[in-house]
């Protein structure tokens, strides 16, 4: 059964990844929007980039740069975008996103990812993955506030929120390697570091990402492929941090978050 994620409980489902963790294999798997619980193992970890939850997430989400900063997905073909709706924006809540841009994944894109396992071989042989966005929303939730340690702000109605965005992407199968073999589901969130003097001269973004595997032959990836799977997310890390701080100091970044 499905474990949808929702900004009203968002603790249902979001795990508490620990600030600068590695690439690391969890066997208490967490679940993910599309596929609930009951996956064989997570990938996890977190890092901080000094560059805004904007441009973090505009540098996943733009396909054609992969090959500039990726090491690990090298390329990140784009088979099909969906149909834009009236009522159904191709980035709803996200306004400083390009609507008419064809390079960027949208909610509902489809697309391959070249990936080298063996991220440090500049030779190695890609394997296409096949996936497609599945969440792509903005985050705003109050965060619990212990009235012990921050009882004064919470009771003048000042409770700290978690602001940023979240993107997740999981496995479409093909006939070769159906879904109820295996699948995966890869949440990806851009969190807002509050400066403790309000200033947002020095923007600051906590990266939190989470893979969970499932399926008939996650139990045989985990053992024969896990470590290099984090070696390549450890390349993927490097890349986007250098990438977006790179960006956030050529560009001036984009205009504050509203």
């Amino acid at each position: 059964m499905t474990t949808p994620l929702t900004e009203s409980s968002p603790k249902a489902w979001r795990p508490d990844i620990p600030p600068e963790t590695n690439p690391t294999v969890s066997l208490g798997p967490y679940p993910t929007p599309s596929h609930g619980p009951g996956g064989n193992f997570t990938i996890s970890y977190s890092t901080r980039i000094a560059a805004s939850p904007r441009i973090c997430l505009d540098t996943v989400l733009k396909a054609s740069d992969y090959p500039l900063w990726n090491r690990f997905c090298r390329q990140a073909i784009i088979d099909e975008q969906p149909l834009p709706l009236v009522n159904n924006p191709p980035f709803p809540g996200l306004g400083f996103l390009p609507d008419s841009s064809p390079g960027h994944l949208r909610l509902g894109t489809k697309f391959t990812f070249d990936v080298h396992v063996d991220a440090e071989n500049e030779h190695s042989s890609g394997r296409p993955t096949p996936l497609v966005v599945s969440v792509l929303e903005p985050i705003d939730e109050e965060i619990a506030t212990d009235l012990a340690s921050g009882g004064s702000n919470h009771a003048k109605g000042k409770s700290p929120r978690r602001k940023g965005y979240r993107v997740a992407w999981k496995s479409r199968g093909t006939l070769l390697l159906p879904l109820w073999m295996l699948r995966a589901e890869r949440v990806q969130e851009f969190i807002e570091v509050a400066n403790p003097f309000g200033t947002r001269d020095e923007p600051e973004t906590e990266y939190i990402c989470w893979e969970t595997f499932y399926g008939t032959l996650a139990p045989v990836v985990r053992l024969a492929a896990a470590s290099k799977v984090m070696t390549g997310l450890g390349a993927w890390i490097d890349g986007l941090q250098k990438h977006a701080e790179q960006r956030e100091r050529t560009e001036g970044a984009f205009a504050p978050d509203k």
